[in-house]
């Protein structure tokens, strides 16, 4: 159960949002820049927060990676905002507007959302939005390439109820929380669909 946890770590999300892409539409572009890409999207992504993350331990702002409460999560959800402006304005003006920038859109929102909750001392599971926001959008791109991408979607389809359990096995949330993350994540997924399906 714990797997789950690290597995489907809403700081991973990102990048397996590029894969899908990648896995769906390898023709687009040519593989070194879309190496190149991803090298960058996973920089900004992915290695900003773990290395911002000491600097707000430092400053006490957080005590531990989990975020335990409300509260915690203020600086690390506004942190993650100005980096999701930071990946759409590179993907924006590296391949224009796909279906990974409605994504990153996607998740900017969620992100925003979640920011919001906590400021009015809502803890929303954001392991479950990510993964929640991931598989409602590898859905959207099934039909956007009209591809019959199976083992991609019941794999985010099994991910979204094994990263459940095992938060709540872990006693990390409740199920309220667990449905408000995913909420978060499914909502502007869905919203953006009108703009890119």
């Amino acid at each position: 159960m714990a797997l789950a946890n690290y597995l489907w770590h809403p700081l991973f999300v990102p990048m397996y949002g590029w894969f899908l892409v990648t896995y769906v539409q390898p023709y687009r572009f040519d593989t070194r820049f879309m190496l190149i890409q991803g090298l960058i999207l996973f920089i900004v992504l992915v290695l900003s927060p773990l290395i911002l993350f000491p600097v707000l331990r430092q400053l006490k702002v957080v005590d531990s990676i989990d975020l335990k409460t409300a509260k915690q999560r203020k600086w690390p959800l506004m942190i993650q905002c100005l980096l999701w402006v930071i990946a759409l304005k590179i993907l924006g003006q590296t391949s224009g507007v796909t279906p990974l920038y409605y994504f990153y859109l996607g998740a900017l929102v969620s992100t925003v959302l979640a920011l919001l909750a906590s400021m009015r001392s809502y803890k929303a599971s954001l392991h479950q939005m990510g993964i929640t926001g991931l598989a409602v959008f590898a859905f959207g791109l099934s039909w956007h390439m009209d591809l019959r991408i199976l083992t991609p979607l019941l794999i985010l389809s099994v991910a979204v109820g094994w990263v459940a359990s095992a938060r709540l096995w872990s006693q990390a949330h409740s199920s309220q929380e667990l449905w408000l993350g995913g909420f978060f994540g499914a909502l502007p997924q869905v919203v953006l669909f009108f703009y890119w399906l």
